[in-house]
């Protein structure tokens, strides 16, 4: 793929074997290749009448679905830029992302389209209504003009962060980088067309994006997932005999928990791989036995430079709670606070080079500038290129593993959201702070009579 755009990857699956299952549904219906790439034509038809071109920005706001999958891969192939808006946005949350991305239209389910229509109605964003079967009727391909082959380089997606400094950017991802990971993840998950990959994150982040992309470059089946409650992940992987599950701390607490609470275990997966955050010891120390035939690949990444590195299966026992070593073709530097590199076992924060970095954050220069700038420490070997600043500070062990300590701005992670721990420090809870401490300005509370 010398100049790789995102629906490229589809048209791999489609072309090695148009029968063969892309989606499997939690009513047990399945989607083929084929039936698949229609529902995306059927969406490229709706963004060509819409006259939507190159470098456009289109809004995505429909439940976890194929539809969802496939509005995604139809922007692709138009050449425009998606933006993934979850299902629980408000509408005014809607409204908010289309001014700041400027989008051209928005495709929506017929429950919110006259709502947005009229909400939208002065930002020259037209509605396109997503109803359920409107993308599973035949479409005629050789009507449509052919996908846009643009530069690798063109936006493919903004997908807004969780808000590592307080406010949730909208982080710009290329299909080069877009490519770039999904190289570099296959090249250790090692998809196969028999592969059943259960991805619980959602496309509005790079890493759920890449699910779809890796499934569909194999050939491999996807199963849909609605929600991410335990007994159910349980049982969606027992029924479909899901071989790959992706997910997030606070869903590994829950599902490995709820294994171990019902002395259960998921035989079928041949690998589970974590991101977004630190999972507990006592939940990594339990996921061989109830994950008994699954490698575990412990990553880390950002969604201004997504997985950039992995914990291999075989150190999974040695290096228990590491982010990993960096992945081939990433290069990461440990910047210490007076401004040099680190040594190994000194904290600084972590910086990364290579094509997985982000193009910057979408309409907001001076966040870009904060986080996306030279390191003076590295002026010598790369001059005055631009790396990401991560924030998060880290150590590097003699063996080459990095070790989370704390984020910089003194932040942690609520349910895969960062929020200041100072914050949360500030806020009264029966005169309490987060620590146990008695607040200074909390008043002693009135003992009720007994």
């Amino acid at each position: 793929m010398d100049c790789f755009r995102l629906h490229h990857t589809l048209a791999h699956g489609l072309q090695r074997a148009p029968d063969a299952t892309a989606f499997l549904l939690p009513t047990g219906e399945k989607i083929t290749y084929a039936a698949f790439a229609n529902r995306v034509a059927a969406a490229r038809q709706r963004l060509h009448q819409a006259e939507i071109q190159r470098h456009d920005r289109v809004g995505i706001q429909i439940p976890r679905s194929a539809d969802e999958i496939a509005c995604i891969f139809a922007v692709a192939e138009s050449g425009a830029a998606f933006f993934v808006a979850s299902a629980k946005w408000r509408s005014d949350q809607v409204v908010a992302a289309a001014r700041q991305c400027g989008w051209r239209a928005l495709f929506c389910t017929p429950q919110r389209s006259s709502d947005m229509a009229a909400r939208l109605a002065n930002e020259k964003c037209q509605i396109l209504t997503v109803t359920p079967n409107l993308l599973t009727e035949p479409c005629n391909v050789s009507c449509l003009p052919p996908p846009v082959e643009g530069s690798d380089l063109d936006l493919a997606g903004i997908f807004f962060t969780s808000g590592t400094s307080g406010t949730p950017k909208g982080v710009m991802i290329s299909h080069r980088t877009l490519l770039d990971g999904l190289q570099r993840v296959d090249g250790y998950l090692q998809h196969r067309p028999t592969d059943r990959i259960l991805p619980v994150l959602s496309p509005s982040g790079p890493w759920g994006t890449l699910q779809f992309a890796m499934a569909f470059a194999r050939g491999a089946a996807v199963v849909l997932v609605p929600v991410a409650i335990p007994d159910e992940l349980a049982k969606l992987v027992r029924r479909h005999e899901a071989t790959g599950l992706p997910a997030m701390p606070p869903t590994w607490v829950g599902l490995v928990e709820y294994l171990l609470d019902t002395g259960t275990c998921l035989p079928s997966l041949r690998y589970v791989t974590s991101c977004g955050g630190v999972i507990p010891r006592r939940i990594l120390a339990a996921m061989p036995s109830v994950f008994p035939n699954a490698d575990i690949h412990l990553t880390y990444g950002l969604s201004e430079a997504f997985r950039s590195t992995v914990v291999p299966p075989e150190w999974f026992q040695r290096k228990m709670g590491s982010l990993g070593r960096p992945c081939p073709n990433v290069d990461i530097h440990l910047v210490h606070e007076s401004g040099r590199l680190c040594q190994p076992g000194e904290i600084g924060e972590l910086i990364h080079r290579g094509t997985l970095v982000a193009q910057g954050y979408w309409n907001d220069p001076e966040a870009t500038a904060a986080s996306f700038r030279p390191c003076a420490a590295l002026r010598e070997s790369i001059g005055d290129q631009i790396v990401p600043f991560s924030g998060d500070l880290v150590r590097q062990d003699e063996e080459g593993f990095l070790w989370y300590v704390e984020r910089k701005l003194e932040q942690i992670k609520v349910s895969g959201y960062r929020v200041n721990a100072e914050q949360i420090e500030a806020t009264p809870r029966n005169g309490m702070d987060c620590r146990g401490r008695r607040r200074r300005d909390a008043r002693p509370q009135a003992r009720a009579a007994g």
